[in-house]
């Protein structure tokens, strides 16, 4: 009757090859970062060989498995940002090799409004994009201030809206 008192005896390697079968287990279900790691070698092979509907189906598949990361980690709204606008630089070079530039402009500045430095060759960087889409009524100085306003919240959509703007005045 009060057999569960009773202590089980159990073989210590079947015990530990459980628990890590179930450690090993878990691991693969929730490496959000590997499984990223993977996409993105997908995406940088996709956008070797010119495949670049390809490439931004991997890209974006990495950004929802490091989403995933963030949320099973506990991020701050600051650091998931971070990781989020991260792929925007690869996401920018696709949309510039495909001639979309003001499209590539709006993913390099969310890219630079969320790293956590921004340096002279960051700087530079946003130059050459800005380059690229050929505004005669705007400035870098534009842009630059978009970037300063959007680093305490990078938001893409705004970030998007403020560089249509700026394109459909010139």
């Amino acid at each position: 009757m009060f057999s569960f008192f009773k202590k089980k005896k159990t073989d210590e390697t079947d015990s530990f090859e459980s628990y890590a079968e179930d450690i090993l287990n878990d691991f693969q279900e929730n490496d959000f970062l590997g499984k990223a790691a993977i996409a993105g070698e997908k995406a940088r092979e996709a956008k070797k060989n010119k495949e670049y509907d390809k490439a931004w189906k991997y890209l974006h598949e990495s950004k929802q498995l490091y989403l995933q990361h963030a949320n099973v980690q506990n991020f701050t709204r600051k650091q998931t940002l971070a990781l989020d606008s991260s792929l925007s630089i690869s996401l920018a070079d696709i949309l510039r090799l495909e001639g979309k530039h003001s499209q590539a402009l709006v993913h390099i500045i969310y890219w630079a409004s969320g790293a956590n430095n921004f340096s002279n060759t960051d700087k530079k960087k946003v130059t050459a994009y800005f380059n690229r889409v050929k505004l005669s009524n705007s400035l870098l100085e534009d842009i630059l201030e978009i970037i300063k306003t959007s680093r305490l919240n990078p938001d893409f959509r705004e970030i998007q809206v403020k560089v249509q703007g700026l394109v459909d005045n010139g």
